[in-house]
C-alpha cells in the first residue's frame, strides 16, 4: 500500500518521541524479526545512530516490505501492553489510526488488525491476507437443495431472477457480518470470516440467511417451489491463496463441504465443535447437539414455528 508522506512523517515522529533506540529496534523486530538497523541505515556499528534517523530507517524499510500496517499494530500493542513489563505510551497514536481510517482502513480491536473498509472496497483477503501464509478463518458453506431438479423444472427467466435474489441475500448477510464470499457457483458457495469474533459473526450470518430465506420464499420467489438451503460452518487454519483450485484442497474446506453434504438437513445450519466452542455460552444455547451416525460432534440451528 502507498503511505501518504504526512502519515509516514507522523509515524517517524511517534517512534523517536515515544521510545529510545533499543526499544525502536525491538518494535521493528516485532514486524521484521531479522531487522538489522546497521545494514538498513548504512551507519557503522561504531557510530551512534541519531534517534530520528533510526526511526526514519525503520519506517522506510518496513514500508518497503509492505508491513506498514503491522508496524502500527505493533505500536498499538506496545501502547496497551508495554514491553517486558514496562509501559510506553505511544505519541500521536490516535492520529495514526485516524490517518489509516481516512485512507480506507478500519480497525479491529478484537484482533488488533487493520482491514480494508468494506464500504470503500472489498477484496477476498480484506486487504491483509498474503499468499502462502497461514490464517485462522471460519468458513460458511452454502448449498441449494435439489438444485438440479429446480433448474430442470423452471424457465431460465425465473431461475435467473430467483438465483439473483438469493445471491444478493447471501452477499448482504455475509458482508453485513464482515465476511467475504470466496466462491459462488450454480448450486451454492463458500464465504470466509476473519474480522473480529469470526466464529460468532459467521454463525450469525448463517442464521441471518436462514431467516432471510423465509421472506424471500414468501415474497420474492418466482419459482413454483420454495428454495431450501443447507448451511455449515467450520473453523480452522488455512494457507491463504486467491486461487480457488489451491484453497479448496485445504482440509478445513474439505471438512466444511463434507459437513454440509453429509450431516446438514435442509433449511438448517450445522456448526462444528471448533466453531461452537468459541461462542459465548448464551449464544451457543441457541444451538442443539446433533446426533450423527459416526459420532461427529456437531450442533444445529433450524427455524421452528410456535404452535398456538
Amino acid at each position: 500500500m502507498r503511505i501518504p508522506g504526512a502519515l509516514t512523517n507522523l509515524t517517524v515522529k511517534s517512534l523517536y518521541v515515544s521510545v529510545g533506540i533499543d526499544t525502536m529496534i525491538r518494535i521493528a523486530r516485532m514486524v521484521l524479526p531479522d531487522f538489522d538497523i546497521y545494514k538498513s541505515s548504512g551507519f557503522r556499528e561504531s557510530i551512534p545512530i541519531p534517534p530520528q534517523d533510526c526511526a526514519a530507517t525503520i519506517v522506510r524499510i518496513i514500508s518497503q516490505e509492505d508491513k506498514y500496517l503491522a508496524l502500527i499494530e505493533a505500536l498499538i500493542q506496545v501502547d496497551q501492553d508495554g514491553i517486558m513489563g514496562r509501559k510506553y505510551p505511544v505519541s500521536n497514536l490516535r492520529d495514526l489510526i485516524k490517518g489509516l481510517v481516512q485512507n480506507g482502513f478500519t480497525y479491529d480491536p478484537v484482533n488488533n488488525l487493520f482491514l480494508e473498509d468494506g464500504k470503500q472496497r472489498k477484496t477476498q483477503g480484506w486487504g491483509r491476507l498474503r499468499e502462502g501464509q497461514d490464517y485462522n478463518l471460519s468458513f460458511l458453506r452454502m448449498d441449494i437443495v435439489h438444485n438440479s431438479k429446480i433448474v430442470r423444472d423452471h424457465p431460465q427467466e425465473h431461475l435467473e431472477q430467483a438465483f439473483s435474489q438469493l445471491r444478493s441475500l447471501v452477499a448482504n448477510k455475509v458482508e453485513k457480518r464482515l465476511g467475504r464470499i470466496w466462491t459462488w457457483e450454480g448450486d451454492g458457495g463458500v464465504a470466509a470470516f476473519f474480522y473480529g469474533h469470526r466464529q460468532y459473526l459467521g454463525t450469525l450470518a448463517a442464521m441471518d440467511i436462514l431467516h432471510g430465506m423465509v421472506l424471500l420464499n414468501r415474497l420474492n420467489n418466482p419459482l413454483k417451489v420454495p428454495i431450501s438451503l443447507r448451511l455449515a460452518i467450520h473453523t480452522g487454519t488455512v494457507k491463504y491463496s486467491s486461487d480457488p483450485s489451491i484453497w479448496k484442497k485445504n482440509d478445513v474446506i474439505k471438512q466444511v463441504i463434507e459437513q454440509e453434504a453429509k450431516y446438514t438437513p435442509k433449511d438448517a445450519l450445522t456448526v462444528s465443535r471448533q466453531t461452537e466452542s468459541a461462542l459465548d455460552r448464551s449464544f451457543a444455547a441457541l444451538l442443539t447437539p446433533l446426533k450423527t451416525p459416526d459420532g461427529t460432534p456437531l450442533f444445529s440451528y433450524k427455524l421452528g414455528w410456535e404452535t398456538p
